[in-house]
């Protein structure tokens, strides 16, 4: 199952549990990738393939940062707490970065000597 198709079915569960702020990040998803397969010539009944739905996510997930950093610096931190919220869904989807210190282990074991 692509990631597309399922960040698609998880309206109907979130929908069920009544998790008013999941649905409405999962539409705004959805919305986005119809939006973005018809900026690529595709018709909106496509499927984006992983690669695509992966770009879209991390564009929204930004989107949110930058309102995260305006809410705050404008003195409205209510509103920064619910563009939190909604990048911690966001960020369920998305690849978790490897730590500094992962990165250090695998540069020590591949010989490297630039890794201190």
């Amino acid at each position: 199952m692509s990631l597309h198709e399922e960040i698609k079915a998880e309206v109907k569960p979130a929908m069920m549990a009544k998790d008013a702020v999941r649905l409405s990040v999962v539409r705004n998803m959805i919305s986005a990738f119809t939006n973005e397969l018809v900026a690529t010539g595709k018709t909106p009944q496509d499927m984006l393939d992983d690669a695509g739905a992966l770009k879209v996510i991390k564009r929204l997930s930004n989107q949110r940062k930058d309102s995260i950093e305006q809410f705050i610096n404008g003195g409205r931190p209510e509103l920064a707490e619910s563009e939190k919220a909604e990048l911690v869904i966001l960020e369920k989807y998305l690849p978790t970065l490897m730590s500094r210190e992962e990165i250090k282990k695998i540069a020590r074991k591949k010989g490297s000597t630039w890794c201190h």
